[in-house]
């Protein structure tokens, strides 16, 4: 799991994204080129998830990374409050 510029700053800069892997971050320019020169691009949305890696923009998109992380864990029903 990496928000905000960590998707850029450590899984872009140390390789650790696959070319052909999605993923977004927190959207500045220079951190868009990072991504998109890393990976199959930097993707517009507030949490992307390709293979293992979830990525997410930044504290605004943390509720929905926090929902998403126990919808892959737990379950969608979970994720929604359900019992």
């Amino acid at each position: 799991v990496a928000v905000g510029e960590s998707p850029a700053e450590l899984l872009a800069a140390h390789q650790l994204l696959e070319f052909d892997e999605k993923a977004t971050s927190y959207p500045s320019a220079r951190l868009k080129k990072v991504i998109g020169a890393a990976c199959a691009g930097w993707w517009d949305a507030n949490v992307v998830v390709d293979r293992s890696v979830v990525t997410s923009q930044g504290p605004g998109t943390a509720m929905a990374c926090a929902l998403k992380l126990v919808e892959l864990l737990f379950g969608a029903q979970k994720a929604r409050g359900g019992a």
